[in-house]
């Protein structure tokens, strides 16, 4: 997307910012959001400046309706997601959806460990020591279970739809080129 213009870039960063505040707020399965996907799309696409900026309104935007809660893990789960989006510049090269489908679930992975020690360094619902962040691991693996799901079905969904918007728009200059109008 580096022959885009900004307005171009604002316009699908702005799009899909709403999209993911959006997934946050309407009713959704635990951790089954669209959030993730939407950082690894712009991360992939826009870069790393978009998907940061992105990560940060799209948390607090939405935690401003749901609700805020202890600032330490608040700001592991929002350094988490922009960490696990990074994944996304190993995509970069030879790009396919094997490859986005295994990195939407390694960042899947790492928001899970990020988040979940967090809860356990920060809170006190778990004992200290290694015992109480295997239960923190432990109580958190139906939150994993949903964050794949969700991150590898929007991941394919954005990339699929992007996909098809440019396979589609090629085939209209095609036809444009030819004198015929679609």
């Amino acid at each position: 997307m580096q022959f885009l213009s900004f307005r171009y870039k604002f316009l699908i960063f702005a799009g899909l910012v709403v999209f993911a505040v959006l997934g946050r707020l309407l009713p959704h399965l635990w951790n089954m959001t669209p959030v993730f996907a939407v950082l690894f799309f712009l991360t992939y696409f826009l870069g790393f400046r978009y998907s940061f900026f992105a990560g940060f309104i799209i948390m607090a935007v939405s935690d401003y309706f749901i609700g805020f809660y202890e600032l330490k893990v608040m700001l592991s789960v929002y350094v988490a997601f922009i960490i696990s989006s990074l994944v996304a510049f190993f995509a970069r090269q030879n790009r396919s959806y094997h490859k986005l489908l295994f990195l939407s679930i390694l960042g899947s992975l790492i928001f899970y460990f990020i988040t979940n020690s967090a809860v356990w360094l920060f809170t006190p619902y778990y004992s200290p020591g290694i015992s109480g962040l295997a239960q923190s691991l432990i109580a958190g693996l139906p939150f994993l279970k949903n964050s794949i799901l969700g991150n590898a079905f929007y991941s394919m969904f954005l990339f699929a739809l992007y996909d098809l918007y440019f396979y589609l728009s090629s085939k209209s200059i095609f036809l444009v080129r030819q004198g015929v109008r679609p």
